[in-house]
């Protein structure tokens, strides 16, 4: 007789007859999935690279950080101080920004009435739920094609972690907290080791380029990542950008 069903049993027979404690553990399960990846790099990993990998992390919930940002930066200071192995930059670095999004998406997919409770942060969250639920009743496609959307949305670099948005945008579209958490790690983790391979093979490029000096180095991934951002802003709002203008050349020749 097989063990996961018996355990499967059992679980749903105690949560069904205390749900207080199914949820203590939707509350407490992602806080301590994320403690003890920390707690494993912690143990694991030189100082140093812990350091920089904890800075990261905690860093891409500070607007406007994000993965574009967080994951060059920190690889880029890992070459500079002569940590060269592919297992950091390549692996660890976007593994662990991608677990962020995975581990706030985890949460809030099971604690999203909880979360609207919280200070700032449910207010937020109630203006984007809001604002989601418009579009989407104003497009039916959007429903037939959010799972990829939020793979995509979370895939491409947007300011800070896109679990938190991405996992509202579900819970709009009616996605289970399964399909909802899958779309975002597929999204996160693409986007993140996407994201690593190139700032990897650039990085030795921008070290040579700017002699190891930080703040050229910083100023230099600062203006590629500004650039990306508005070239995405432009792309977002090619229609609204391209009727403004014809509404001004319009008003001008009146």
């Amino acid at each position: 007789m097989s063990l996961c069903p018996v355990v499967k049993t059992t679980l749903s027979m105690i949560f069904n007859r205390y749900p207080i404690l199914l949820r203590l553990f939707y509350l407490v399960f992602p806080f301590a999935f994320a403690g003890a990846y920390i707690y494993a790099l912690y143990k694991t990993l030189p100082y140093d690279i812990f350091a920089a990998i904890g800075s990261a992390m905690s860093g891409y919930f500070v607007p406007p950080l994000g993965k574009e940002s967080v994951i060059p930066l920190t690889i880029i200071w890992m070459k500079s101080h002569g940590y060269n192995s592919a297992f950091y930059s390549l692996f660890l670095v976007p593994f662990s920004i991608a677990f962020v999004d995975v581990a706030t998406a985890l949460f809030l997919a099971w604690n999203f009435d909880l979360a609207l409770k919280i200070p700032l942060l449910g207010k937020w969250m109630k203006k984007i739920e809001q604002a989601g639920k418009k579009r989407m009743e104003e497009s039916r496609k959007s429903r037939a094609f959010l799972f990829w959307g939020i793979v995509a949305f979370v895939m491409v670099p947007f300011q800070g972690s896109g679990g938190v948005v991405a996992s509202i945008l579900g819970r709009i579209a009616g996605l289970s907290p399964a399909k909802t958490v899958l779309a975002i790690a597929i999204g996160a983790f693409s986007g993140c080791f996407t994201i690593g391979l190139i700032s990897y093979y650039a990085a030795d490029k921008l070290i040579e380029a700017t002699g190891g000096d930080m703040f050229k180095m910083v100023s230099v991934v600062a203006g590629i990542i500004v650039l990306i951002l508005i070239g995405l802003w432009i792309a977002s709002n090619r229609k609204y950008l391209t009727d403004h203008v014809r509404g001004a050349i319009d008003d001008h020749r009146r």
